[in-house]
C-alpha cells in the first residue's frame, strides 16, 4: 500500500469529488479536503477507506491556486515535480515554484 503524506493530492475511488488533499489516516480511514474556492466555506471535508485513495499528481495546464505573502493567487500547473509543482499567473512569463501543500485545485 502507496504510503500517503499530509498535504498531497489524492482522489478516492467512489467519490465524485474529483482530486482532493489529505489531511491524514487514522486506522482504515483517510480525511480528504476538497477545495472549491478561497472562501472560509470553500473547502469540503470527507472520508474514505484507505484502499480507495491513491496518490495523484495534478494535471498539466490545470487552474491552481495558493497563498503567498500578498493573498491568493491562481494560475496554471506548467510543470510537475517531486513534492512541488511549477505554476504560471496570468499575463507572466515567469513560473514559480509552489509546494504540493501549499497548491489548491477544484
Amino acid at each position: 500500500m502507496t504510503e500517503l503524506k499530509v498535504g498531497q493530492f489524492v482522489r478516492a475511488a467512489g467519490q465524485q469529488l474529483g482530486i482532493g488533499k489529505c489531511l491524514g489516516a487514522s486506522g482504515d480511514e483517510v480525511e480528504i479536503e476538497y477545495f472549491d474556492s478561497i472562501s472560509a466555506i470553500g473547502r469540503h471535508r470527507a472520508t474514505a477507506r484507505r484502499s480507495q485513495v491513491k496518490p495523484v499528481q495534478v494535471s498539466l495546464q490545470r487552474r491552481c491556486y495558493w497563498e503567498d505573502k500578498t493573498g491568493w493567487r491562481v494560475g496554471r500547473v506548467v510543470w510537475q515535480g517531486d513534492g512541488e509543482y511549477g505554476v504560471r499567473p496570468p499575463n507572466s512569463d515567469f513560473d514559480i515554484k509552489v509546494r504540493e501543500e501549499g497548491l489548491h485545485v477544484r
